[in-house]
């Protein structure tokens, strides 16, 4: 039984039993463990995190650069860079045409069945037509839609657009005079 003023002699005070025994590896502390592991998740986190903030910050950097030598260091108007836009499609478009009409000079122009079959509608008429055909029937689309576009600044008009391509591009009917005519016009 403890005396009354045992807890004022500290030398003779027994220290309570933690578990850990002095001279043992002290027992780890599951606690501990999440503590670092979350730790660790949460700089592995924030790695990754600064990764892809630098690798954004690099291609921001070299979309900057490019769009700055492609205007020769100038910030254009919303209206230039759209017309600069439309101005590469149409370039790409005619390249593409040139291209595949060069592989392939039949594409360059509807056959009868394509025609026939584009009274049943789009879908009808691109299901006859070969895979250069197809390719080249919407780089004329996009070249006329460019070109017309560009020339409006607006939008354009059906019988526009009819009227373009019809002077533009081979139809069916057209000899090679007339082909070679209407590549020198575009």
């Amino acid at each position: 039984m403890p005396g009354p003023f045992d807890d004022l002699i500290p030398a003779q005070k027994k220290p309570s039993f933690s578990g850990y025994i002095p001279g043992t590896p002290k027992p780890r502390d599951p606690l501990d463990d999440a503590v670092k592991n979350q730790t660790l998740e949460n700089s592995q986190q924030a790695l990754i995190n600064a990764q892809l903030e630098a690798e954004n910050k690099r291609l921001k950097n070299a979309a900057d650069a490019a769009r700055l030598a492609a205007t020769g260091g100038v910030d254009g108007t919303e209206g230039e860079n759209k017309a600069a836009s439309r101005t590469t499609n149409l370039q790409a478009a005619m390249k593409n045409i040139r291209a595949v009409t060069k592989r392939d000079p039949s594409a360059a122009k509807p056959s009868y069945l394509e025609i026939a079959a584009g009274i049943f509608g789009p879908d009808a008429r691109e299901m006859v037509q070969s895979e250069t055909r197809r390719d080249i029937a919407g780089d004329q689309f996009i070249a006329i839609d460019s070109a017309l576009t560009l020339a409006t600044g607006a939008a354009y008009t059906p019988a526009q657009l009819e009227g373009y391509t019809r002077s533009l591009f081979p139809t069916v009917s057209d000899t090679p005079y007339n082909i070679a005519q209407k590549r020198r016009k575009f």
